[in-house]
């Protein structure tokens, strides 16, 4: 209800060049940049990030990485800031998360390829002590390959999806978000849409366009909206949608549930 006016410095997008005080530090970037080096949140610091309308680009290999109970905010005065993501990588090709946090406000996480056997076009979670929350900004165009085109869970971590569209992604299973270990996506709000699995049809448990939650994985559907690409949701694990206030809709896809668990909510859909 009520914060402090802080300035935020000019960036030019090298890490060399961010102050902290207090392990904090506000930055802006000042025009499109390329991430040569890996950009290291961790260590406790917190870096709020405005991508100010420009263009934070990958060099093709580094990203960003949040570690060790580090912060990273991210948002987008400009309206038009994009994050392209790398292209050649075992995952979280734009950002990745080792027992970290990242709130993101805005912004265009896109143009991710992972060419390893892990997963998450735009981001990954490594475990547990690793959370992500989403209040807007967009995830758009990236291929996960094996799991999870824009979002993957390794072995755990949480995502809190608050708004923010999360589109036309890919990957092998899990199109838009691949859940694995114990992850868990709690949604509130926000868009999972028109993200597509490239798995053919005789390989069902793998046809996951959307959302593809494992075994020990957890989709809690508070709120939003899931539609179109393929299967919506593949269910190896729990969906807990709430239809005493605000019940989420899963619709356009069909819902693929396989030995798991389906609770409460709203379905619609073939």
């Amino acid at each position: 209800t009520s914060h402090s006016d802080v300035t935020y410095q000019k960036w030019d997008g090298k890490s060399s060049s961010i102050s902290y005080t207090n392990n904090v530090a506000h930055v802006y970037l000042t025009e499109n940049a390329q991430i040569s080096d890996n950009i290291f949140v961790q260590n406790g610091k917190t870096l709020y990030l405005c991508l100010n309308g420009k263009e934070y680009a990958s060099n093709g290999t580094n990203k960003i990485q949040v570690k060790n109970s580090g912060h990273l905010v991210l948002c987008d005065c400009g309206e038009s800031g994009v994050i392209k993501c790398a292209t050649n990588g075992w995952g979280g090709m734009g950002i990745y998360i080792y027992t970290g946090t990242v709130d993101i406000f805005g912004g265009k996480f896109t143009g991710g390829s992972v060419t390893g056997k892990g997963g998450g076009g735009a981001i990954a979670l490594e475990d547990n002590s690793s959370t992500l929350n989403i209040y807007g900004g967009e995830i758009s165009g990236n291929n996960g390959n094996g799991k999870g085109g824009a979002i993957y869970t390794k072995s755990g971590g949480t995502i809190n999806m608050y708004g923010g569209r999360i589109a036309q992604n890919k990957a092998y299973r899990g199109g838009g978000l691949c859940l694995n270990g114990s992850g868990t996506l709690n949604m509130y709000g926000g868009l999972i849409e028109n993200n597509s699995s490239t798995a053919s049809w005789d390989t069902i448990p793998a046809n996951s366009g959307n959302v593809y939650v494992a075994a020990n994985a957890v989709m809690n559907a508070n709120a939003g909206v899931v539609r179109g690409g393929g299967y919506a949701v593949f269910n190896l694990g729990t969906i807990q949608t709430d239809d005493a206030n605000y019940p989420a809709t899963i619709f356009y896809s069909g819902l693929y549930n396989m030995g798991g668990v389906v609770k409460g909510g709203m379905y619609y859909g073939s």
